[in-house]
């Protein structure tokens, strides 16, 4: 008995062994998928009652957190608030700061280094000796 093997014969044999090996495949990646699922249900029905009082909370937590909100942007507000009163405050100081400068300290300075001199003009000073105290 003669067994001729042809193209044809042996990409139908090479495909079916793909196919099968295929089928194999999908069946165990099915089975894989079909315990997750199973381990998440259970977990899903342990949890059943921790995630429907998560759930029910949740309006509280909003509006916790709306109030929470309008509770720190109004302190922003009074914070900004009195950022400008210090400012201005500064601004107010550094004014008279300059005024007090320009108005008595220069003066003074003047009148001082005008008596520095007609002190200079009048009393001599005497130099000391090496001997002499």
């Amino acid at each position: 008995m003669i067994i001729e093997i042809t193209g044809k014969g042996l990409l139908i044999a090479l495909f079916s062994t793909l196919g099968v090996a295929l089928i194999g495949f999908l069946f165990i990646t099915l089975s894989r998928i079909n315990e997750i699922l199973k381990q998440f249900k259970m977990t899903l029905e342990k949890n059943d009652k921790n995630i429907n009082d998560s759930i029910e909370a949740l309006p509280k937590l909003l509006n916790n957190l709306e109030e929470i909100t309008a509770g720190v942007n109004e302190e922003m507000k009074h914070i900004q608030e009195t950022v400008r009163s210090i400012e201005e405050t500064a601004g107010y100081a550094a004014s008279t700061a300059q005024l007090l400068t320009e108005d008595i300290v220069e003066p003074v300075r003047d009148l001082l280094e005008i008596l520095g001199v007609i002190k200079g003009i009048f009393f001599k000073e005497k130099k000391k000796g090496w001997l002499q105290r």
